[in-house]
């Protein structure tokens, strides 16, 4: 971590370590309502919010409404002084100014990189081709933890007594050695059982022609960047190009031989990006629907590699979207504080995920916090990229790399053990992890790394990972 930046770095990664997330949006507010407001009264209230903000100034009124799930309210640009009376109408439970949020943005990017397998050039695809199928679970020469007889409040899936073949490949990317193996020691395999999961990407879109991409499964949703001027679907950064490549690039992603769907929902735009909380809870929004259109509840993982100070409203935003089903999967942050101050990894409703680098050491710009979920790689991370070709690849750090591993794996989960609702996944992903092994975990952390579950690995008895209520 102590190299500096280079001076092709994309603008967005230089100034990321000096951006204020806490920096307000002049007269623009989240409104949102009490629980029990039905629509009639809701239609009326906007409307007249709507015609009086001209009284105030120039203000627009109302912007987008938000109704999904136990979540209902409105963005709005106003006058302080309309702020004030709507907070006397008695229908409403919160009222917060927005604000710019940023991406749980890459340390830096590093053209050179050396893992355990000596140096490995951030160009080169770090995979090879050599992949090897082992006998299924009825078969494998590993014993099989016994089956579990006892009642779980919340079960999960339980584990097949025989499933899909395991398999092998060979690997010089730390990051995906180091989930499919409970120890840390010099691996250079990727183990996964072969197994349709959608992925919600909330970020800066998708290079959909790049080479890791299958285009039948990756696609483009919905843009809802607070630039006006930004109406490409493009991928103007490559943040969310990166993420994607994480989840489900064919020789890159942890999800690799699944068959994920991926969809892009733009939020961040342009070469210094950044949003704002209702741009977020407007994705959020898009993503609720599209499931129940998809009929994708308990099949879908929404990932939010992005953060910002504390936000009740935000927070209430991603525990709706896991009310209509979809786990959601978040960045901890990256400055190196508890994470009980940012949003939304501090929503008890969602997966938030820290940083470890190649020797399981926590990343010193790594959030901690008791409610952190697991950790996963971070540092060194390669994978997909923007690019004038289609097979761009670079090595990023950062919790926004460590994110999606785990969002990954949450695909990978429901493709074999079948539909979690989000409590039961991240009870799967806090069971199945690797206990003990992170150096400096921070104050209140639980001491996990995020674990694929593998039947390689699972058993490893010496450290008594899986606990089988949770399973």
């Amino acid at each position: 971590m102590g190299s500096a930046l280079t001076a092709d770095e994309p603008a967005w990664i230089a100034r990321a370590a000096h951006f204020d997330s806490s920096t307000p949006i002049p007269n623009h507010y989240i409104i949102q309502y009490k629980l029990e407001v039905d629509v009639d009264t809701r239609r009326f209230h906007e409307l007249a919010v709507h015609r009086s903000a001209s009284k105030f100034g120039n203000y627009r009124g109302l912007i987008k409404k938000f109704d999904f799930g136990t979540f209902s309210g409105y963005h709005g640009e106003l006058d302080a002084a309309h702020v004030q009376e709507l907070g006397q109408s008695g229908l409403i439970k919160s009222i917060q100014q927005d604000y710019q949020v940023r991406l749980a943005s890459p340390i830096r990017h590093v053209h050179s990189i050396h893992n355990r397998n000596g140096p490995h050039k951030a160009h080169q695809p770090p995979f090879t081709n050599q992949t090897h199928h082992h006998p299924g679970p009825s078969q494998h020469p590993h014993p099989q933890p016994p089956p579990t007889t006892s009642p779980s409040p919340s079960p999960t899936p339980a584990i097949p007594a025989s499933g899909p073949n395991l398999v092998t490949t060979t690997t010089s990317a730390w990051n995906l050695a180091r989930i499919s193996h409970r120890r840390p020691s010099h691996q250079t395999s990727y183990i996964t059982e072969t197994p349709t999961t959608t992925v919600y990407i909330i970020d800066s879109g998708i290079q959909l022609n790049h080479t890791q991409f299958n285009p039948h499964l990756v696609h483009f949703g919905a843009n809802f960047s607070p630039n006006s001027n930004s109406t490409t679907t493009d991928d103007e950064c490559g943040h969310g190009t990166h993420v994607a490549g994480i989840i489900a690039g064919r020789t890159l992603g942890v999800a690799a031989h699944n068959t994920t769907r991926v969809i892009a929902i733009k939020v961040f735009s342009g070469q210094h990006p950044t949003s704002s909380w209702s741009s977020i809870i407007s994705a959020l929004q898009w993503a609720v629907h599209d499931t129940k259109l998809r009929n994708g509840r308990d099949r879908s993982v929404i990932n939010m590699s992005l953060g910002g100070n504390f936000s009740p409203a935000i927070n209430d935003a991603v525990t709706a979207a896991t009310e209509a089903g979809i786990t959601v999967v978040v960045a901890a942050g990256n400055q190196g504080v508890d994470l009980a101050t940012k949003s939304p990894a501090s929503s008890e409703a969602v997966i938030a995920v820290g940083s470890i680098g190649s020797e399981d050491k926590r990343s010193g710009f790594s959030n901690y916090g008791k409610g952190l979920s697991v950790f996963a790689p971070g540092e060194g991370v390669v994978s997909s990229f923007i690019g004038t070709g289609t097979d761009q690849t670079r090595a990023m750090s950062g919790t926004s790399m460590a994110c999606p591993h785990v969002a990954g794996l949450a695909a990978y989960f429901i493709e074999v053990y079948g539909p979690h609702t989000p409590g039961e996944m991240k009870k799967r992903i806090e069971g199945f992890a690797t206990r003990g092994l992170v150096e400096d975990a921070g104050e209140g952390s639980p001491n996990r790394i995020a674990f694929n579950g593998n039947l390689v690995e699972k058993g490893d008895e010496l450290l008594g990972m899986v606990d089988e209520r949770l399973i």
